[in-house]
Formats: structure tokens, sequence, C-alpha cells
């Protein structure tokens, strides 16, 4: 909703300063202190909004992906805190002494959360893995650990373990929710393997939607 507003700013500041037939439209038009304000909790709001996006997107995002994205979420917020205290702080020092301070905004950067580190430890695979640079933001983690199987295979296998957990189960209830549309009245004699075959295959775009609104193969099998 604050998206919105902020995208149309312009057009709402037109309509509150031109309104005639309602003069309390003025009154309730939002000053530029005002729109810095709504400016300022989207990007709160953000913080929290884009962490559950990112893992309930249909790209099947895995659970290598939550732990860095809360942990960026909660150290954002902490930034907010501190920067909110230095704020105040600067601010109730200023008007003490009757000066005005200039407060610059860091640049909030994504890229700090995947910068490259090592550890200068030896020998053992894990060891030898902590020494490589860490794999970039968009990388295929699934990929990186394929190639990876064979230089450290004990870590390969945990990661196939941990890799295979979904971060959450939204992806997957958007799939069985699908199963209205295929267990029909028609159609209501379907097996538990091949329903799940059924969804999987629409799921993964063997079969379209129209193809599986069909009558079973059974009932055609009757007729």
């Amino acid at each position: 909703m604050l998206e919105t507003a902020i995208k149309l700013r312009i057009p709402i500041t037109a309509v509150c300063s031109t309104q005639k037939l309602d003069t309390n439209m003025k009154d309730i038009a939002l000053t530029s202190n005002d729109w810095a304000i709504i400016e300022a909790l989207e990007r709160l709001f953000l913080i929290f909004l884009k962490p559950p996006r990112r893992l309930q997107s249909d790209s099947y995002p895995i659970l290598n992906f939550t732990i860095p994205l809360y942990l960026k979420m909660i150290n954002k917020v902490t930034s907010l805190q501190e920067e909110l205290e230095r704020i105040t702080h600067e601010t109730a020092l200023a008007e003490a002494i009757g000066a005005t301070t200039t407060i610059e905004q860091e640049p909030d950067s994504d890229e700090d959360l995947f910068a490259s580190e090592g550890l200068a430890f030896q020998e053992p695979e894990w060891r030898r893995w902590m020494l490589e640079p860490r794999p970039g933001e968009h990388t295929d983690i699934l990929k990186y650990w394929c190639a990876k199987q064979y230089q450290y295979p004990v870590i390969a296998r945990i990661a196939r373990d941990y890799l295979a957990i979904p971060a959450t189960s939204a992806a997957s209830e958007r799939v069985f929710s699908n199963g209205s549309d295929i267990i029909i009245k028609k159609r209501n004699r379907l097996s538990p393997p091949t329903i799940r075959y059924l969804l999987c295959l629409r799921n993964w775009g063997r079969i379209r939607e129209a193809d599986s609104d069909g009558d079973d193969a059974d009932d055609k099998a009757h007729e």
C-alpha cells in the first residue's frame, strides 16, 4: 500500500491541492515531511517483507537461503536501531549547543552479506573447503556442490541432505492446492500414486491444465 502511494505521490498531491468541491481535502493533504515519513516506513517494512517473498517464490528456494536472509534482516534492524540512537544523541547535542548537524546516510548494500572470506587452516576436508572463496549470491548452490562432490566428498554428502530441505512449505502447498482441479466428479477413483504423478507432471509443465481437466482414462475405457 505504501509502495503504491509513493508511486502515485504526484497525482495524489495534485488532486488534494486542486480540489475545489471538497475543501477538507486541503486539510488532509500530505506535506513533504509526511511523504518523507512514508518513504522511511516503506524502507523499514521492506526489511521484513523481502525475505518471506524470496523464500516463498516459485523458484523453490532451499534451506541454505533461510539463515543468511534472516540474519541479514536482523542486522538491518539492529543497524537502524543504532542509527536512530545516534541521530537522537546528535540531535539532542546539537540542540544543546545551538548548532545544526548534517547526518549522512550510508548506502545499504546487499552484497556485504555475501562477501568472500577465508580461514587460514590446513589439512582436513572441511578446513580445505573453508580456504576457498565463498560462492556468490547468484551461484546455483546445487551445481556448485555437484562440481565439488569428488573434491570434498563428505561435505558434499552433508550438503546433499541439507539442501534437499525446502525453505518453506509454500511451494508444495501451491502444488497440492491444484488437487481439486484434478480430482473431479468424473474422475474420483484415481489411486494415490496416479494423483501424485498427475500433480508432478502438471507442476513440471508436462501436461497442460486443459489436458488434466478431461475425463479419466479409466472412464474412456469403460465407454
